[in-house]
Parts: structure tokens; sequence; C-alpha cells
């Protein structure tokens, strides 16, 4: 299934880049939502391939068009406990956005990309083929969360392994 998909975004990512050449994307997207993207990209998969990146993408825009999550890319990635306006540490849906850390991204050409692909992927994904399959879940190799068993693997890119 992934193998079909990856070909025929082969022929569908170029068109789509065809498509919206030149074209002011800032009226086809919303910017806040570009930027949580972004940065959801960055700091969950900025040292993975390009197709990682793109898949920790589709998860978040899944989760966005799914009833059990918020509706919006900038909730879904801010999803968690928080304690007078600050998020618990390792209470949220992501990562990096609790666990205590500076959230500034200082890789500049990394925050590029992953806001390229934001951008690419928000204007695009309705139309494109889910890479994902369907993916509401992932973690990295290294780790097996409890919920992990309950979930139906769909496909490992890089050092992730998804699920839905």
């Amino acid at each position: 299934m992934l193998i079909g998909n990856f070909f025929k975004t082969l022929i569908i990512v170029p068109i789509c880049l065809l498509f919206f050449w030149g074209t002011n994307s800032a009226v086809l997207v919303d910017q806040k939502e570009v930027e949580c993207l972004s940065l959801n990209i960055y700091w969950e998969s900025k040292g993975e391939s390009r197709l990682g990146q793109f898949a920790v993408a589709l998860v978040t825009l899944n989760r966005v068009d799914h009833q059990e999550f918020p509706g919006s890319v900038c909730e879904v990635v801010y999803q968690g406990i928080h304690k007078d306006g600050f998020p618990i540490r390792d209470r949220c849906q992501f990562s990096w956005y609790c666990d205590s850390r500076s959230d500034i991204p200082r890789d500049r050409q990394a925050l590029e990309r992953a806001s390229e692909i934001a951008e690419f992927i928000l204007i695009s994904h309705k139309w494109l083929p889910d890479l994902s399959e369907g993916s509401l879940f992932y973690h990295a190799n290294n780790i097996t969360p409890w919920w992990s068993g309950f979930k139906k693997k769909t496909m490992q890119i890089d050092n992730h392994i998804f699920y839905r």
C-alpha cells in the first residue's frame, strides 16, 4: 500500500507544485497553522528524511480531521494538560511541547525545510494520497509506549513507527 501511494505521489506532487508555482500561499493557508505545523515537524522529525517529515505532518492533519482530536493544527500540536497556562511535563500529545526545554528552533535550515513541508501539506493534503495510511499516532522506535499494543501498526519510516 505504501509503495503504491508513493508512486501516486511521484505523479501528483509535481502537478501540485506546477499548479501552485508562483501562487501566494499566504492567501491559501493560515500562516499561524503553518507555524504550528512547522514547529511540530521540526521538533518531532528534524533529523528524519523528507518522507518521514511528511508522515509526521500527515499524522497531525489526520488528527485535525478526526472527531477525537481538536479541529485545528495549533490545537492538535499544543494539546495536553496545562496548569497555570503552562504544559505539564510529559502530559502532551507531542513530547517536544512539554519536555521542559526551550521550544525555540536553533537550526534555521531545518526550520525552513519544515516550513516548506508544512505549507505544501496544508495546501495539498486534501487531494494527495495519505502516505501515513490514516495514522493518528507514532513513536520513536527506541521506545515502546503502553498504548502501542492496542493500535494497528501501519508502517515504519526512519526512526518512527506509525499506527491507526
